[in-house]
């Protein structure tokens, strides 16, 4: 999978990406990322600004839930922001400046991928510790840039080693599966260094379930079908779709331009015959369960086949 440097973000990319925001802010420069960021000093405290008006109190100001869904599935429920929150992506674009090799939302998604970037701090996977520093990103700690820089250190360090940053990924994970998930959201943070929590935790949820059989009518968790893999990964996050690609297709809303992260293809004969769906994680690439006899994957998101893009909102 390939990662692409973090885009410069305007105003106007802003407006285009997340129609529902206003987008107001000052321009500030963090390394190679422009962030619609607004910091202010008040009583000796730092606050962050973000675009939509979260506001931001040291590591993060945000909600979450735990819940199961109903396929049976581990889930988190429903959380507010966004997956990187402002003090969390200023200290690891900060932190990623000093490995060049390693992109800012690789680092990133250790974070959101380990604790849910600080949201949870008892649910780190098995990679989130190793003998040389957590990889948690300051999950129990207040001190970001500390914990940052000393992930940047031992992920540099992996790369060193390695001749890809996948072979040096999974030398830390030491699990193909985990390594998948964290490039899956790596990719979705490179192109929306702003993105939705809750978009975020939908594609962590669909980035799991690759190599899974497809089955029709399958809900999972062991097994989905197209529609059955969307239904599950948005239930995640605490979003209820209906259940077929044709009713999903109904009930979003259609977007024009490039799809973002998060998003709903879908593909048929007309849009009021539609038959399949995969929801887009960024740089031209979907996640989708195919058909009878393959498995959840990585396909082009071949926007020209497509009858629609659908945001779920």
């Amino acid at each position: 999978m390939l990662f692409i440097t973090p885009p410069l973000i305007d105003y106007f990319a802003c407006i285009e990406a997340y129609p529902e925001c206003s987008c107001r802010g000052v321009l500030a420069t963090v390394g190679d990322v422009r962030l619609l960021l607004k910091s202010v000093a008040l009583g000796g405290l730092l606050l962050f600004v973000l675009p939509c008006g979260a506001l931001l109190l040291g590591n993060s100001v945000v909600t979450a839930s735990n819940f199961v869904g109903v396929g049976g599935e581990a889930t988190v429920g429903a959380m507010t922001g966004q997956a990187v929150p402002g003090p969390w992506l200023v200290a690891e674009v900060a932190a990623a400046t000093a490995c060049p090799p390693l992109p800012w939302s690789v680092l990133a998604s250790f974070g959101f991928v380990a604790s849910r970037s600080g949201r949870f701090e008892d649910m780190p996977p098995p990679w989130a510790s190793t003998p040389e520093g957590s990889f948690g990103l300051g999950q129990s700690s207040n001190d970001l840039n500390t914990e940052a820089e000393n992930a940047v250190a031992i992920l540099c360090k992996a790369l060193s080693k390695a001749t890809t940053l996948h072979d040096a990924l999974l030398s830390v994970t030491s699990s193909p599966k985990e390594t998948s998930v964290l490039e899956v959201v790596a990719t979705a943070l490179s192109v929306a260094p702003l993105l939705a929590a809750g978009r975020a935790q939908a594609i962590l949820f669909a980035a799991s379930a690759l190599g899974l059989p497809y089955q029709w009518g399958g809900n999972g968790p062991t097994s989905y079908d197209c529609s059955g893999l969307m239904v599950a990964s948005w239930r995640s996050a605490g979003v209820v779709l209906p259940r077929t690609a044709q009713e999903q297709y109904d009930a979003t809303q259609r977007m024009a331009g490039h799809p973002a992260p998060g998003d709903l293809i879908f593909f048929g004969a007309t849009a009021s015959k539609v038959t399949h769906v995969g929801m887009e994680i960024g740089d031209g690439l979907l996640i989708d369960a195919p058909y009878t006899g393959a498995f959840v994957r990585i396909d082009p998101d071949d926007l020209s086949g497509s009858v629609g893009t659908g945001r779920v909102t």
